[in-house]
């Protein structure tokens, strides 16, 4: 797994929010120099910006246009993911 998340993250020089917050843990022992920023939010007001999110980023033409991207390829999958959990 580290070396796909590896993969995926090379070249970047920045993550935010999700899902990089999921992969703390792993991004930690791949950029052990990195530095962190922790910032909270009331989790109401971020779960409705994030459904705001996925609603304004429903354009069909966005998967195309992120096609090539390594990463954000897999955007319209976690669009469509959020909320189902």
């Amino acid at each position: 797994m580290l070396e796909t998340l590896k993969s995926l993250t090379a070249g970047y020089v920045g993550i935010t929010d999700v899902p990089g917050v999921l992969y703390i843990g792993e991004l930690a022992r791949l950029y052990p120099d990195a530095i962190v920023i922790c910032t909270t939010r009331d989790k109401d007001e971020w779960w409705g910006s994030l459904v705001a999110t996925r609603k304004n980023a429903r354009f069909w033409w966005l998967d195309l246009l992120f096609w090539p991207m390594p990463t954000l390829r897999f955007f319209g999958e976690w669009r469509e993911s959020v909320g189902i959990r």
